[in-house]
């Protein structure tokens, strides 16, 4: 399997710059960053289907979304913060409260009518059974 498209922001400006060098030193220190939103994930093959699992800490089954079409996998999770929280004033707030989203393309197609998804403490396991062709389809989180 090729390796998964991340979004990388600096991109078009490193075509056009020679300084961007130092914009790279700079995404990299970003990158861990406590409260910067990140999905960790890994995927896997084993001939007969695609297995992904991303960490997602502290998300309601509810609060995931993933979406299935053709090579195309795509997970958002939304982060919320606890209403309990409102009356407290913030000494120090490292945690990220919000949206995330990963996409990945796969290198076959996917079976969406076969895929499955499990959140189990805070790992979502999909499993996504190898097709020739598919149609678009949310899965509902077990």
């Amino acid at each position: 399997m090729r390796n998964p498209i991340r979004w990388n922001p600096w991109q078009r400006v490193a075509r056009r710059d020679p300084w961007t060098h130092e914009l790279r030193d700079v995404e990299s220190m970003l990158r861990d960053v406590p409260g910067v939103p990140d999905m960790r994930v890994d995927i896997g093959d084993n001939g007969k289907a695609y297995t992904l699992k991303a960490e997602l800490p502290g998300v309601e089954k509810d609060d995931i979304h993933v979406s299935v079409d053709g090579t195309r996998v795509s997970i958002t999770a939304e982060v919320r913060r606890d209403p309990q929280d409102k009356d407290v004033q913030r000494v120090c707030s490292e945690r990220f409260y919000g949206q995330v989203h990963r996409s990945f393309a796969l290198d076959g197609e996917v079976d969406a009518a076969g895929a499955t998804a499990q959140l189990d403490k805070g790992v979502l396991q999909l499993t996504l059974p190898k097709k020739a062709g598919g149609q678009a389809r949310r899965l509902a989180i077990q």
